[in-house]
């Protein structure tokens, strides 16, 4: 039976809650690497670990936002968070609505406190900067309707991909107000043809890293060969299925369940679809593998696996998933077509 540690949210206050945080998260990787070795289910990994995340999240949050700005306030989780798919040390991507009777720099500060205290319990800041400490990724309702309006207006790339994450996003708390403003974006992005070609071509095209011959392509660092696992097998997988997801209505944020309902509506061949759920599994299981051990190492985690350590079978199936999502990518990619 898969149990993690409890943690203390009184580690949150006391002054050796740091170290106490930093153990924590030594002892979930272990759990993480008995249950891989003893054949346990990534999905049931996944499934378990999004309750510890959201605790954590949620606990450091009362903790660090002091109580006057908590009810103007409003946490939405972002990326893998938002789709309950956070890995063992997945970013911290995050936006914030406000009342609107509070500006950034009433919670700054504040918010700036709740990022250092995460990232013990493996919320690293995110490198994209998409964060509420970010004055794009904080506002008020009407704020986000206008910013919304803004992107589709003006759909550069950069734009574009702002919209995607809005889509994967989701309350930390109860909070209806956020799915409108949401379906905003939604159905911005399914009524335009061009930007729909934008990801397809711009965001998933050429993202799997495998030769036109099929040979997997690694990443030279100081002579030794990396696999980009979270870009180069995962997102093509999650880009992918969000987008058709979108295009068919499909209102899940979770990918496997988009993947499910995208072929059970028969927009995506069943054979297809059951082969990138495994690839997806099994890009999983390779990231949280490399993570445990990098926590228990001592050294930072990454999202890139040294492909020599992979036995030959595991090198075998790994480049068979790599091809199965290269299949999604060039589906998508032909689907969606430059608008003349």
């Amino acid at each position: 039976m898969l149990a993690f540690p409890q943690f203390d949210v009184n580690w949150l206050e006391i002054p050796e809650g740091h170290h106490r945080r930093k153990e924590w998260t030594q002892a979930v990787a272990e759990v993480t690497l008995a249950w891989l070795n003893d054949g346990g289910s990534v999905d049931i990994w996944i499934k378990h670990y999004q309750f510890v995340r959201q605790h954590a999240l949620q606990s450091a949050w009362a903790h660090y936002i002091p109580e006057q700005l908590l009810p103007h306030l409003q946490y939405i989780r972002f990326g893998s968070g938002g789709r309950g798919e956070d890995s063992l040390y997945s970013d911290l991507d995050y936006a914030i609505v406000t009342t609107g009777r509070v500006n950034g720099e009433d919670v700054f500060d504040a918010l700036h406190r709740f990022i250092r205290g995460v990232v013990d319990f493996g919320f690293p800041p995110c490198q994209g900067f998409v964060m509420g400490t970010n004055p794009r990724w904080i506002g008020s309702i009407v704020d986000w309707q206008r910013r919304i309006e803004q992107y589709l207006s003006y759909p550069d790339w950069e734009n574009v991909r702002y919209l995607f994450m809005m889509i994967d996003g989701c309350p930390l708390f109860d909070f209806e107000a956020w799915w409108p403003v949401a379906a905003l974006a939604y159905e911005g992005i399914r009524n335009s043809p061009f930007i729909c070609w934008e990801m397809a071509h711009l965001g998933i095209h050429n993202t799997v890293p495998l030769s036109r011959f099929g040979h997997v392509q690694t990443e030279r660092i100081e002579d030794v060969e990396y696999l980009q696992i979270k870009e180069g097998l995962i997102n093509p997988v999650v880009h992918a299925v969000r987008l058709l997801a979108i295009v068919y209505q499909v209102q899940h944020l979770n990918t496997r369940e988009r993947l499910r309902a995208l072929a059970a509506g028969g927009q995506l061949a069943e054979d297809l679809a059951s082969r990138v759920q495994l690839a997806l599994t099994h890009g999983w299981q390779l990231r949280l593998r490399a993570q445990a051990t990098d926590v228990l190492r001592g050294t930072v985690p990454t999202d890139k696996i040294v492909w020599s350590t992979l036995r030959e079978a595991e090198r075998t199936l790994t480049i068979e998933h790599l091809r199965a999502v290269r299949e999604l990518e060039r589906f998508v990619h032909r689907m969606f077509r430059k608008p003349r």
